[in-house]
């Protein structure tokens, strides 16, 4: 679907602001203040609530308006669940096709090497690309499956589970840990040992899923 100028402008500055914590879990999405605020009319920014509330960063309530959504550990746990099963999906494609050249998932592991966590002085959004630099090694493996409907969905879903990663992204030794594990990821597949590939992928996934459920305690 193609988003207007200005709604994906404001989509784009909310999802940001959501995804980094700016605008908190349960927060009220207040129409008449963002429309000051953003100098925008509050017919783009209902757009945008819509298109934010298919990304599962919104929830809207005919009567009490738009609220940014709870993070929960049920949520937490389905969502890795999600993506666990399109991922290792991913990966039996691959086998079936018997591709293990995978350049772009190779780019997306070598742009993020020599990558420094960034500071607390650093701004949400420079954090926030950061993140996405490592995320799109995973976002490479998915399209590199070719099936237009797993990508999709995935990418649907990319936008909730960058929230969560936002919270532990930047915990000292996981830019290496992530680097080393990426790495091996990509050398089982391009060894063809796809099953290998898969066992590593998953424990990768729940290594994350295992720090995160001592963040999340509702």
């Amino acid at each position: 679907m193609e988003i207007p100028g200005v709604t994906k402008s404001i989509v784009e500055h909310l999802r940001s602001q959501i995804i980094t914590g700016q605008l908190k879990a349960g927060e009220r999405l207040n129409e008449s203040v963002l429309s000051n605020q953003l100098e925008i009319s509050r017919a783009p920014l209902r757009e945008a609530f819509r298109v934010l509330e298919e990304d599962q960063l919104v929830v809207s309530n005919p009567r009490k308006g738009c609220y940014v959504a709870d993070l929960t550990q049920q949520d937490f746990i389905e969502l890795y669940q999600s993506r666990e099963m399109i991922e290792i999906y991913a990966i039996d494609l691959l086998e079936e096709m018997r591709l293990n050249e995978l350049n772009d998932v190779e780019a997306a592991l070598k742009a993020t090497i020599g990558l420094s966590i960034p500071t607390e002085n650093e701004s949400a959004d420079e954090k926030l690309n950061y993140l996405l630099k490592f995320a799109d090694f995973h976002n490479s493996i998915v399209k590199a499956s070719q099936n237009r409907q797993i990508i999709h969905f995935y990418r649907k879903i990319g936008f909730h589970l960058a929230r969560y990663q936002f919270m532990y992204a930047y915990k000292p030794g996981l830019t290496s840990d992530s680097q080393k594990e990426h790495t091996k990821i990509l050398n089982l597949i391009r060894s063809n040992k796809y099953d290998q590939a898969r066992i590593y992928l998953r424990h990768h996934i729940k290594s994350f899923v295992n720090l995160m459920k001592v963040r999340i305690t509702s």
